[in-house]
């Protein structure tokens, strides 16, 4: 059912009640129309009531009114509204309409002073008649603790050349105050603008910044103490040396950047250590070390080759990557290179307090990233079904067993002191496998 209205259809007529759910608002609109009604046309307090009930025309109402008839026609208009509101209002509608009356802030937003007062002023008509109306003085002492923290102290700090008591002038006195703040915050914003970016190593100014208006909170005077570690401009990327250990089967092959495919580097020879120069960028995503100890894993200070992952799986256009990878190769070069054991730790998204300590292992004659399920649950990983299971030889006690894996897993690991990060990791679930990751070609290239 809608809410019900009030018509005036003319001088002649009585104010009409349409058919709705009555509130507060609305029987305080009845109640002020038919006032001026009265009033108008001089109708005696005896003939008020008698007079009204023909604008009445809600069902519910007209048979409450019905009903007892004679005892309504009887009372005084000031009695008919009482009774009207204890009938059709909840019993504690005016300790609710207080509470809301009493409750109203403007906000942080110092702008909206004008439509702050507008809605105090209207919630406070629909207690006119009652002990919940507030006086102006009143008013004037509500509008001041509900309004933006930043005005009232301005408004307290300013001797306002107004009474006290004249409600009007001092609402206007605040308007003033409140334009005021407003130029000034343009001419704040406007000098901003012109100032670099209030973030370090930025080329843009403040006015093309996407970073946002800063905010006050917490602001602390920028020191090189303030400087990340190891953060430093170049006005040139340096050449990148990068060494690839070439395997002795075809289908190792080392990874070539995709913006040097069409130069003229010469190909490493099988078994051999090459060294190539490029203009290119190419931070290293994966560094291995011929090490049978997971212990003797260590992590570069180079924090410069850190490839920072996006957050969708493809790579920006304009950075590549170049992965120096350690193939199979002649065993007095690089003892067991062909697998690498390594520690690393996993931390679960939006839970940055838990760390996982897992075991890993570098493979590369596997053509497919692994994880254990035990794994997969640890981190509570969702789980991917695949269209088609993958069958995989893993290792199981010292044998090499098949078993097929249906589903896989996203994830990226980091080393233990989080400098460096992968790539997404897309990996297949395998049961009964010996370790916890086992990294293979996809991604080591």
């Amino acid at each position: 059912m809608p809410d019900a209205t009030v018509e005036n259809r003319g001088a002649k007529h009585v104010p009409v009640l349409t058919d709705g759910i009555l509130s507060p608002h609305i029987l305080t609109v009845y109640e002020n129309t038919c006032i001026d009604h009265i009033k108008d046309k001089q109708i005696t307090p005896t003939d008020c009531v008698r007079k009204l009930l023909g604008g009445l025309q809600g069902a519910e109402v007209r048979e409450w009114f019905t009903t007892d008839r004679d005892h309504i026609q009887k009372l005084s208009f000031e009695e008919f509204m009482v009774e009207l509101r204890a009938e059709f209002l909840d019993s504690n509608w005016l300790e609710e309409a207080v509470q809301d009356l009493l409750v109203m802030v403007q906000g942080e937003s110092s702008f909206k002073f004008k439509e702050f007062a507008h809605s105090l002023e209207g919630a406070d008509t629909k207690l006119l008649g009652t002990v919940g109306h507030l006086t102006k003085d009143h008013l004037k002492q509500q509008l001041l603790a509900g309004m933006s923290k930043p005005l009232r102290i301005r408004v307290n700090a300013v001797k306002m050349n107004v009474s006290a008591t004249d409600y009007k002038l001092w609402k206007e006195e605040v308007r003033r105050i409140v334009d005021m703040l407003a130029t000034i915050h343009e001419v704040f914003a406007d000098t901003l603008k012109k100032a670099h970016c209030r973030h370090l190593e930025q080329s843009h100014q403040s006015r093309d910044s996407p970073n946002g208006y800063p905010s006050g909170t917490g602001y602390r005077e920028i020191t090189m103490a303030s400087v990340p570690t190891g953060s430093k401009l170049e006005p040139e990327r340096k050449l990148v040396i990068t060494a690839v250990v070439e395997s002795s089967r075809a289908r190792s092959q080392p990874p070539v950047c995709r913006h040097c495919i069409s130069s003229s580097h010469p190909q490493p020879r099988k078994h051999s250590l090459s060294l190539s120069l490029s203009s290119c960028l190419h931070p290293v995503a994966a560094v291995l070390v011929s090490s049978r100890d997971a212990n003797g894993y260590h992590t570069p200070v180079n924090r410069s080759s850190v490839l920072h992952g996006s957050e969708d799986e493809d790579e920006d256009d304009d950075v590549s990557c170049i992965a120096a990878v350690i193939s199979e190769v002649a065993p007095v070069m690089v003892p067991s290179a062909r697998h690498l054991s390594l520690r690393s730790v996993c931390v679960p998204e939006g839970d940055t307090s838990t760390l996982h300590h897992i075991q890993a292992m570098l493979d590369t004659g596997s053509h497919l990233d692994l994880v254990n399920p035990s794994f997969a649950q640890r981190l509570n990983l969702k789980q991917f079904p695949l269209t088609q299971c993958e069958k995989v030889s893993v290792a199981i006690g010292g044998k090499k067993t098949d078993i097929s894996s249906a589903h896989v897993v996203k994830f990226r690991l980091s080393d233990l002191s989080f400098m460096y990060s992968s790539h997404i990791i897309t990996a297949c679930v395998a049961p009964q496998l010996s370790m916890d990751v086992l990294l293979g070609m996809p991604f080591l290239m």
